[in-house]
């Protein structure tokens, strides 16, 4: 189980991985978390709320344990008593805990078993989410078709807001550079940057960059930069014309919530304006089975700077 951050650092195809636990957790995660292991093993994490999220590493029981593994000594009982903390690098740390494995053998065979019945189910909110056909493009549908539209060599950067929670629980990361997310500080339009940072160091992947409209009206206009550049990007905007993730924060907490409504904004002829190619996959204009084609077409054109903008039902998640 890896934290959102860590995502991808294994694969999520290995028959061990549960996936990302944390904010917006896989049911893997979740439910062998809430089983209540009698040891948890934490490595190079803070377990701050975003990474803890329904995935508490060890329950309230007096028995359970925490060994929580970093070079800052800090992070030590910050959210979660912590039965052993140990300060060490973690390569040194691994290579040891593996030769004491090998040497000692593992002493229940508990674990692993639940880890293999869990993975017999569905990790996912919405087990069918890539063959969701409804008449208007639902948010796990897209990031379905993106996925099989971009490759296996796509690297994929997200930015903040709802669409982050799709992309968490939905995206399989098969790489350690395959899933990018800044989610230390949590700024909005932080993925935007940070996808021109990641193609001017490796343009000879296909960088894609999945955003809000909150995010792209924050700054959008880093775009001309990618485009002055040609960078291999695709810029794909979630425009449900709201700030949609405090939408449903500030519902989930009060009860209601205010006008986080904002103009509606046509981001495929925006970025046209200034010489960027775009389209739309507005639904029901497009059908469902044309989602993928439409996004593989600017996905694998080259050079330069592609932007699909995605205008999708209204759907919730886990968190």
């Amino acid at each position: 189980m890896t934290t959102p951050q860590a995502k991808g650092v294994v694969s999520e195809e290995h028959p061990l991985s549960l996936r990302n636990g944390g904010l917006s957790a896989s049911w893997w995660a979740r439910r062998y978390s809430q089983a209540g292991p009698d040891v948890a093993l934490a490595l190079g994490t803070d377990l701050d709320a975003c990474a803890i999220g329904p995935t508490r590493p060890v329950p309230g029981d007096a028995g359970a344990r925490l060994i929580h593994v970093d070079l800052d000594p800090q992070v030590f009982h910050r959210n979660v008593p912590t039965a052993l903390p140990i300060v060490a690098e973690l390569v040194d740390f691994a290579r040891q805990l593996r030769e004491h494995v090998e040497r000692e053998g593992l002493r229940s065979p508990r674990g692993r078993a639940l880890a293999d019945q869990l993975r017999a189910t569905s990790p996912f909110d919405v087990p069918e989410f890539a063959d969701d056909d409804r008449p208007q493009l639902a948010p796990h549908r897209a990031i379905a078709d993106l996925e099989r539209a971009a490759g296996p060599d796509a690297r994929f950067v997200w930015d903040i807001g709802e669409h982050m929670l799709f992309a968490l629980h939905y995206l399989t990361a098969r790489r350690p550079d395959a899933f990018t997310l800044h989610l230390g500080f949590g700024s909005m339009a932080s993925g935007i940057a940070g996808a021109i940072g990641q193609a001017i160091g490796d343009p000879s992947r296909r960088v894609v960059c999945i955003c809000g409209d909150g995010g792209m009206q924050m700054a959008g206009m880093e775009l001309l930069v990618a485009a002055r550049e040609r960078l291999p990007i695709v810029y794909a905007v979630f425009n449900e014309a709201r700030y949609n993730m405090v939408h449903h924060g500030t519902q989930q907490l009060y009860g209601r919530a205010v006008g986080w409504e904002t103009p509606w904004i046509d981001f495929e002829a925006w970025a046209r304006s200034f010489g960027v190619a775009g389209a739309g996959i507005f639904i029901a204009a497009i059908l469902p089975s044309s989602h993928a084609e439409v996004a593989k077409k600017n996905l694998r054109a080259a050079p330069g700077v592609h932007q699909l903008q995605a205008v999708e039902a209204q759907a919730s998640i886990s968190t």
